[in-house]
């Protein structure tokens, strides 16, 4: 029973979860959700007990599992840390140029739900701050000086990378961000 359970509530996120991404989450209402889902109204208000905290649960799951995915492909990018830093930015490009590309799920959830006191600004923090410590620690490793201050500048390159992407189309935005990061590198990784 209780696999069975699992089984449905990950089932209604999966679908919230398609739904909130490619139409947002303010455009989604729940009797789209019960519709797609196949599924009755109590058993969503079984599993999650609002629409914000089902947009809670979106946002965590696709957040994590998108770092995730970055850090991997990051990693098998290169041997080399300076290069790595710089495949961060080549890695976006599939991204940006795939069919379901509709820019970064939080940082769009974010606009549409801007009050600091909705569970979404929580996901936010910890999204950034993995993100961030993505970048801290590829600096690291690469032995650069300031690594806090330079993972802040690529994390506002990825930032902006994301947002540019999404508003005006791939093209050469990730290989622009890669020169970006560059340069910054140059100024501060030892040869």
């Amino acid at each position: 029973m209780q696999e069975r359970s699992a089984a449905l509530r990950e089932h209604i996120l999966d679908v919230a979860s398609d739904l909130f991404y490619q139409h947002g989450v303010r455009n989604v209402g729940i009797d789209r959700i019960i519709t797609e889902s196949g599924i009755a109204r109590m058993t969503l208000y079984n599993h999650f007990k609002s629409k914000d905290l089902l947009i809670q649960e979106y946002l965590l799951r696709s957040s994590r599992q998108w770092v995730a995915w970055y850090s991997a492909k990051i990693q098998e990018a290169s041997q080399d840390p300076g290069e790595r830093i710089l495949a961060a930015f080549d890695v976006l490009d599939g991204w940006f140029r795939s069919s379901k590309f509709r820019g970064c799920s939080v940082a769009n959830a974010s606009v549409e739900l801007a009050d600091e006191c909705h569970p979404v600004a929580e996901v936010k923090k910890e999204y950034h701050a993995n993100l961030r410590g993505l970048f801290r620690g590829l600096v690291e490793e690469a032995g650069a000086g300031d690594p806090e201050e330079i993972a802040e500048e690529l994390f506002v390159l990825l930032r902006g990378a994301m947002l540019s992407a999404h508003l005006d189309g791939p093209e050469g935005v990730a290989a622009r961000s890669r020169r970006s990061a560059e340069r910054l590198l140059s100024a501060h990784i030892p040869n």
